[in-house]
Parts: structure tokens; C-alpha cells; sequence
């Protein structure tokens, strides 16, 4: 079967469009981490569930229920993402630090993936699919980019940070903040998001959403009122502190001129017709 990958310049004509038009909108990714988390689940490794449960702040009790409602709001999702692009030689392969080719049982999981949303009951067929990458890709420094889509727009952001002054010194940003990695995000941010998402939905154009595994329930709910939600990942990290994965270092690097914004290097141009 043929899955479409969506370039960003298609997708964020999309966000503007759903903007313009206050219609309902999202785009959630999984990742390895997501596909890790899924395949833990049916093949009940609880290792591999305290693991990630004591890193997102999810309770063991809650893991079923939680990935269930994944699958609900990726069923809804305008956008979902796709691993099949690290396969096809149209995009870079996914690396690990210093450019070292991930183990194959990560390679195994990622090329398995539709069979694993399948599994947990996310529907692939006749779906929009997008990069993992698309965060990142989404600030590439030539048009479209995201800071295009953020002009003129009421913006905001959950993240770990109460303010990131490089964002919010250009645009208009307010910041919902909830607990970081190994911090219990269940019991100390989940509930108190999704009631900020609820009181505040009308309030804001745009959603950026940067909260792990558990912030995939915020993009749902966020789509579900009708508003319009981009997963944003460590792109928040990248912003406030420049820290970046380093897996792409050889693809992508930061632009000097604009700090919000990143650049294909000369090995990742031969894949920009593709992005």
C-alpha cells in the first residue's frame, strides 16, 4: 500500500486555510517514542511500561486508556506521521547521535508501523500522513515556514517553559506551562491543561504543542472544540536554549540570520523537493 507523505509547504497551507476559516485542526506524531510506548502495550511488556510511565508522568493504570484515546484523536487528526520516509530515499534515514544508524530493532518497529496503529486501532487507510520531522522541517528558513503562519496570530504554546523570549519578543504568544520528564505530568498538569484548553479554546488562533506522550490528549481535546494544534516536539527546546537533537546535524543546522529558524546544510538540499 501507498501512504502520501504531505511536503510542509501543503500542510501549513492547510493550518492557514483552517485559521482563515475556523475550522478544526491537527497534526500529531508518535514517533518511535509512540510506536516504543504501542508495542509495549500489546505485547504487555511491563518493563518497558514503568520505563515510560516514570519518564511522561503516565500512570501504569492509566497506559491502556490513554494510548485508546491516541487512537481516537489520530482517527480525527487531519495529519498523522509516517515512518515509511526514512525508507524511501527521498528523505535522510533516521540516524542516532553522530550519525550512527539506529539499532534494527528500532528499524524493525519503525518499518512495522501500520501494522502496530492497526493494532491499537488507529485507522491508516486513506489518511494524511506527515513526516516524524515535521516539526523540525516546519521552520526550514525558506517560505512556507511556520513564523509565516504565526504573523498577525494570537498564539498558544504548551510547553515545559512559562516564556520563550526569542518567540514571544516577535510574536504574539502566551504560554501554558506543565511539568517536565520524570516530574509526574498526570497529577500535576494533565488535569489543569485540560481545563485550560476548555476555558480558553475561542482565545487563541493557533496551538503549538511541545508536552510528550501525554500531549497528544491535549491536541485531541484542542481539535475536538475546534481549534487548530500542531505537535511542535522539542522545537520548544530548540527556541528557548538552541538544544536540538542531534541526529540531523548532518541535514539541518541552525540559520544565523533568523534564530527561530533552521536550514538545510548542502547534504540536506538534495531533499528538498521532497519536503
Amino acid at each position: 500500500m501507498i501512504f502520501q507523505v504531505y511536503t510542509k509547504d501543503q500542510i501549513l497551507k492547510d493550518v492557514d486555510d483552517a485559521i482563515k476559516n475556523k475550522r478544526a485542526f491537527s497534526l500529531i506524531r508518535f514517533g518511535d517514542g509512540g510506536l516504543k510506548a504501542m508495542q509495549s502495550l500489546l505485547n504487555n511488556h511491563e518493563d518497558n511500561i514503568e520505563i515510560i510511565s516514570n519518564k511522561e508522568g503516565i500512570p501504569v493504570e492509566e497506559f491502556n486508556r490513554i494510548i485508546s484515546l491516541w487512537a481516537i484523536y489520530a482517527n480525527s487528526a487531519d495529519y498523522i506521521d509516517t515512518p515509511t520516509v526514512y525508507f524511501n530515499n527521498r528523505f535522510w534515514k533516521r540516524y542516532k547521535k553522530d550519525h550512527i544508524p539506529i539499532n534494527i530493532l528500532t528499524e524493525n518497529l519503525l518499518k512495522k508501523w501500520n501494522i502496530i496503529y492497526e493494532s491499537i486501532k488507529i485507522k491508516t487507510k486513506e489518511k494524511k500522513y506527515c513526516n516524524p520531522e515535521f516539526n523540525w522541517l516546519s521552520i526550514l528558513n525558506y517560505p512556507v515556514n511556520l513564523l509565516d503562519i504565526l504573523k498577525n496570530r494570537k498564539i498558544c504554546f504548551i510547553s515545559i517553559y512559562d516564556d520563550i523570549p526569542r518567540l514571544s519578543s516577535k510574536f504574539d504568544v502566551d504560554f501554558h506551562k506543565i511539568v517536565g520528564h520524570y516530574e509526574n505530568q498526570f497529577k500535576y498538569s494533565f488535569k489543569e491543561t485540560i481545563e485550560f484548553i476548555e476555558e480558553n479554546i475561542d482565545n487563541y488562533d493557533l496551538w503549538l504543542n511541545s508536552s510528550g506522550e501525554l500531549g497528544r490528549l491535549y491536541s485531541g481535546r484542542i481539535k475536538e472544540l475546534g481549534g487548530v494544534v500542531i505537535d511542535m516536539g522539542f522545537v520548544a527546546q530548540y527556541w528557548y536554549n538552541f538544544k536540538r537533537p542531534e541526529r540531523f546535524n548532518r541535514y539541518i543546522e541552525p540559520d544565523i540570520q533568523n534564530p527561530l529558524l533552521m536550514k538545510l546544510t548542502r547534504m540536506g538540499k538534495r531533499y528538498k523537493d521532497f519536503i
